[in-house]
């Protein structure tokens, strides 16, 4: 029993590993038609798919495919980033090293990844706050934010002390190059529709 000059003690989260997440699946205690994430230990319900959304998903995933032919990169669309034991995001679109297995041992993780691409409509404040934050913390070397509602992109890179210290804004009529595949020139144009 408590005695009445100590405080309560605030309750704790209980967080999740990857494995633990994997078997929660397996257990179907997560239904498989849940659009979900693990980050940080913690299962987020990740923001809709909305025609807009998976039209620029799929417009951007084909113009890095054709900009890409014969590259010795990987264009990966919705597919699982192991960022450590508790984080396992599902960028939108990830352009990855290019392996002779495709991955098929282990998900790729941070020193895997090329660029990261998070399309984002009302749901950019999580993306922006939490899963970018999560991405520099982890030394993923550019990330790029598809601001459907600003009309923009918004491309994070150098990562360094947990935060991206190069942050820029390009808008219609710009043209953009990851930093790793500068010969790769993509028309925001052509990525926003």
């Amino acid at each position: 029993m408590r005695s009445a000059t100590e405080a309560p003690s605030a309750p704790s989260k209980r967080l999740f590993s990857v494995e633990e997440y994997y078997r929660m699946a397996e257990a179907a205690v997560l239904r498989p038609d849940e659009n979900l994430e693990l980050l940080e230990g913690e299962v987020f319900v990740m923001e809709r798919r909305t025609p807009p959304h998976a039209a620029c998903t799929m417009r951007l995933s084909s113009l890095l495919f054709a900009a890409h032919a014969n590259r010795l990169s990987t264009i990966a669309v919705h597919h699982p980033v192991r960022l450590d034991d508790h984080s396992e995001p599902e960028p939108d679109v990830s352009v990855l090293k290019r392996r002779e297995d495709y991955y098929r041992n282990a998900h790729p993780g941070p020193g895997d990844a090329l660029v990261l691409v998070e399309v984002s409509g009302a749901g950019e404040a999580y993306d922006r706050d939490v899963k970018v934050p999560l991405y520099a913390r982890c030394g993923i070397p550019e990330v790029w934010l598809v601001r459907l509602l600003a009309d923009s992109i918004r491309v994070y890179r150098t990562p360094e002390n947990g935060a991206y210290r190069n942050v820029s804004d390009f808008g219609r009529g710009q043209t953009l190059s990851p930093s790793l595949l500068p010969e790769v020139a993509l028309s925001t144009d052509d990525i926003l529709g």
